[in-house]
């Protein structure tokens, strides 16, 4: 879990060197200075471009929280594997996840009953047989759409505690995050669109935020590991 957390404070510092350098262009007297030919040459800054670049921080700030979050259950269900926890070892929340991973890739509205009952059966057969536990960090809920209250939730179904620090705000504003992203992903908005009705201010605070929420998390998850917690 400690490669996680240093992993999430190298991405962080990688957020913070793009705010610098975008708060920097977004400077009035803002100028790029390059050398052509031994000669330095001065070019204007277009500010066109900075709304881009401003409406980028919100692929950085969602890939900051969905690989923070994915990566700590991934380092839980690690743990588990390494320490070849059974069903019947399981705390209920983690066993009852264990069993929806078991019928992920079942489409509900045109399986068949005989699909089921192949799933149904292997799941049996590894309960009888106590074969170790293997759960898959790739299949988030809500992959693609974690704000603050899918994280929670996803916590919720293990067992693991939510809260994180006051100013975390709950991380109330993931919920705007996820929906630029997606909007920029779908080709809702275009860059320009989007990053024209932000501040770097405004794009700074809302990083910050979830640094804050996610780190909070990921704390959380750290205790429930060294706690063991995800045993009965």
């Amino acid at each position: 879990m400690k490669d996680v957390l240093d992993d999430f404070d190298e991405r962080v510092g990688e957020i913070d060197t793009y705010f610098e350098s975008l708060e920097d262009l977004e400077q009035p007297n803002a100028r790029l200075v390059f050398e052509l030919d031994h000669r330095d040459l001065e070019k204007g800054i277009d500010s066109e471009w900075v709304k881009t670049l401003k409406a980028t921080s919100f692929l950085l700030i969602y890939n900051l929280v969905e690989a923070g979050i994915r990566s700590a259950l991934g380092s839980l269900y690690e743990t588990m594997k390494r320490e070849e926890c059974k069903c019947e070892n399981l705390r209920e929340e983690v066993r009852s996840v264990w069993i929806d991973q078991q019928f992920r890739g079942i489409d509900r509205h045109s399986a068949s009953l005989w699909t089921y009952q192949e799933a149904a059966k292997k799941l049996v057969s590894h309960v009888v047989n106590q074969v170790v536990v293997a759960m898959d960090s790739e299949l988030l809920p809500a992959a693609g759409n974690l704000n603050a209250k899918n994280v929670r939730e996803i916590c919720h179904r293990l067992g693991i505690p939510v809260a994180t620090p006051p100013d975390a705000l709950g991380g109330a504003d993931l919920a705007n995050v996820v929906t630029q992203r997606n909007n920029l992903a779908h080709g809702n908005l275009s860059f320009r669109e989007c990053g024209r009705d932000y501040s770097v201010d405004q794009l700074r605070a809302t990083k910050e935020q979830a640094v804050v929420f996610v780190r909070g998390i990921l704390e959380n998850i750290q205790r429930y590991i060294t706690e063991k917690a995800y045993v009965l």
